[in-house]
């Protein structure tokens, strides 16, 4: 059985309009201390801070595999529902279609005109369905090396100038070179963290060096949706380890 295409909100003119924010945030219920949970938290956004940096492209090939990561399908999934205003009906009836309830709680939010949407309440099959309801079209390839670079390019280029007209005064910035700015984005930054329970090593992307990790720290406190189960992270040829 295939499932149904999402329909853009403009094509259906009987459907009564509903602004959608997305606060997509896991609820970290099997963390008991608060300390923990924050600390998680802090994890899951800087997450999805690194995926707002990837080309869209990359992430619909990193989920196109049998095991795709939540993350990865709900950002592409609040994406896509953003960039083509997707309205409140045409979401939750995209909900349905994938054999999940848009009744469950936390998963809709109603106030003043504005539906909050938090998608981490679905189960990870019923997020699958719903990201294989969004077009083929719009499930953006992977664009080419040269492509991708220019890309790049073009939006540093963009930030530069933009940064450049906010700042009103002759004085020396320490605004990042667009040579240094390019080998932040070819040399990924991360922090290594050993699991208690499994006492695995783990990779936490991105993660504020300045926000210290709790006490104990577990598989199950990774936004990867890891387990202990999971093989242990190895370092690769050419990596280095500073600090």
């Amino acid at each position: 059985m295939h499932a149904k295409p999402f329909i853009t909100s403009r094509l259906i003119k009987t459907h009564r309009r509903s602004m959608l924010v997305f606060d997509n945030t896991p609820s970290f219920a099997h963390l008991t201390n608060e300390a923990d949970r924050r600390a998680a938290l802090e994890i899951h956004r800087d997450f999805e801070r690194e995926l707002k940096d990837q080309h869209p492209g990359i992430l619909h090939e990193a989920v196109s595999g049998p095991q795709p990561l939540r993350q990865q399908l709900v950002f592409l999934i609040a994406l896509y529902c953003t960039k083509h205003s997707i309205s409140y009906e045409t979401l939750k009836q995209s909900i349905i279609d994938s054999n999940a309830d848009p009744s469950l709680e936390g998963l809709f939010k109603h106030d003043s005109g504005k539906t909050t949407v938090n998608l981490h309440v679905l189960d990870s099959n019923s997020l699958r369905r719903v990201y294989l309801q969004i077009p083929k079209a719009f499930r953006t390839p992977i664009p080419t090396q040269t492509m991708w670079k220019e890309e790049k390019e073009e939006k540093e280029e963009k930030e530069e100038k933009e940064e450049s007209a906010k700042t009103t005064k002759t004085t020396k910035t320490t605004k990042p070179t667009k040579a240094i700015k390019k080998n932040r984005h070819k040399n990924t930054m991360f922090t290594w963290v050993c699991c208690d329970s499994c006492s695995k090593w783990r990779r936490l992307y991105n993660h504020n060096a300045s926000i210290p990790l709790p006490d104990v720290w577990t598989c199950s406190m990774h936004p990867l949706d890891i387990t202990c189960n999971t093989p242990a992270d190895e370092m690769v040829v050419g990596e280095t380890v500073t600090g």
